[in-house]
């Protein structure tokens, strides 16, 4: 490919500059999947004049402080391309000329002496001694990027429901959230309109809070108002484990329903008894540490219902049947290489069951239902986990199901199976 001049380098660092702003995360729930992208801040084009808002001195130099301060923060420079590829290039340093070229910042000013007023007594921006570029604080390293981080974040991040979906801006979500006190971060939440082939703001953000006690204090104020809209607030690890219950209750609602004769007449031996066919999957280089939980709640997570996973701590392969026909196939999709990652440093390899090796292993997998379920001599037990000296003790989420479904006997018995989750 031929060399750039310099005008084609100039547009090239104006279409980077898309990346370089207050991230938008934006949420397609589509039935029961979710997907998110995030939107950038606008390259000013060369020849276009940005408009400058009309504001008060204080408020300018308050907003300008604010934008630089994010970009060169916590959570918008370890995921942007852009500023990370400018502050490798010179110990940190990027230029306010580049800067300027983001459409967010330029429409506060167009002055970088402004820029450079605006940013005194920023504990995290520097200023060269030239006043010509800014870095962030060597002083103040980046956070390490993990699970434990994001899981830390979550803590203290509030999910805030009930903003007009139209005309509500970033800007507007951060003069609402700062007469309330400091934020870390607010993620506005979008889906996608498939008839107008566009994204719309759903009406709610993440706000995320310095520490938790400064979220629990924006939670236990007795009502917040976006003018004569209560908003409704709760943790974001109390919405995220509501969104995937519901999506759970709406799959299993889905295959709770009755299948005509016929169609149960047609399904192979193993379908009929409960065993869904290209539902099991082999999963081998299991850390020792690795419980069956995280790899239940990994997959529930993908979407997907868990009915049985024959798997020990300590055991170095496993195998794990799903719920559903073919969901074996839609798993492995979603699986790079074969690789199931479960957390930053844990991962397992997986693989389909297929053809003589899947129907022996179902084969095994009902002779073991069937021999939990009955006696020796035919009959029925009272409960496949129940009584004393269970597996678990007690009667267990089977006996519960057993007795408050309303379903007949043989479509029971499927439900029952996966009922458990991690247990048959």
């Amino acid at each position: 490919m031929a060399e750039m001049n310099g005008s084609q380098k100039d547009a090239a660092i104006k279409m980077e500059a898309d990346e370089s702003v207050i991230k938008h995360e934006v949420k397609e729930e589509t039935g029961d999947d979710e997907s998110e992208r995030k939107t950038g801040d606008s390259g000013v084009q060369e020849k276009e004049k940005p408009v400058l808002l009309d504001l008060d001195p204080e408020t300018r130099a308050k907003k300008i402080k604010r934008q630089i301060e994010y970009y060169f923060g916590d959570y918008n420079l370890p995921t942007d391309k852009f500023l990370r590829e400018e502050v490798k290039r010179k110990e940190g340093w990027v230029a306010l000329e580049t800067l300027l070229k983001f459409r967010r910042l330029a429409v506060l000013t167009q002055d970088p002496l402004v820029i450079v007023d605006a940013l005194q007594g920023s504990e995290l921006i520097q200023i060269s001694e030239d006043k010509t570029e800014v870095r962030r604080n060597p002083d103040k390293p980046l956070p390490v990027e993990c699970e434990a981080r994001r899981k830390e974040i979550m803590t203290r991040t509030v999910y805030v429901k009930g903003f007009p979906q139209d005309g509500f801006t970033i800007d507007s979500a951060l003069d609402f959230f700062e007469t309330y006190g400091p934020t870390d971060d607010i993620v506005m939440r979008y889906f996608q309109d498939k008839a107008e082939k566009s994204w719309k703001f759903k009406g709610s953000v993440f706000v995320k809070y310095p520490t938790k006690e400064a979220a629990a204090a924006f939670l236990a104020l007795e009502e917040v108002k976006h003018g004569d809209t209560p908003l409704i607030k709760m943790w974001q690890e109390e919405y995220v484990e509501e969104k995937r219950k519901e999506r759970l209750e709406q799959r299993m609602q889905k295959r709770k329903r009755p299948l005509e004769e016929n169609q149960q007449d047609k399904k192979p031996e193993n379908e009929e008894r409960g065993l869904p066919l290209d539902a099991t999957l082999h999963m081998t280089k299991c850390p020792d540490t690795l419980v069956r939980e995280t790899v239940k709640e990994k997959i529930e997570d993908m979407g997907f219902v868990v009915a049985f996973i024959d798997f020990n701590k300590g055991d170095s392969e496993g195998w794990i049947r799903l719920h559903e026909t073919g969901t074996a196939a839609k798993v492995m999709e979603k699986c790079e290489g074969g690789v199931l990652k479960l957390k930053d440093d844990v991962e397992v390899e997986l693989r389909r069951l297929e053809g003589e090796e899947e129907a022996t292993f179902l084969e095994n997998a009902k002779k073991s239902i069937n021999a939990r379920r009955f006696d020796n001599k035919g009959r029925q037990q009272k409960g496949r986990r129940g009584g004393r000296g269970g597996r678990r003790g007690g009667r267990g989420n089977w006996g519960r199901n057993r007795h408050d479904t309303d379903e007949p006997a043989n479509k029971r018995v499927k439900l029952e199976e996966g009922s458990g989750g991690d247990d048959d």
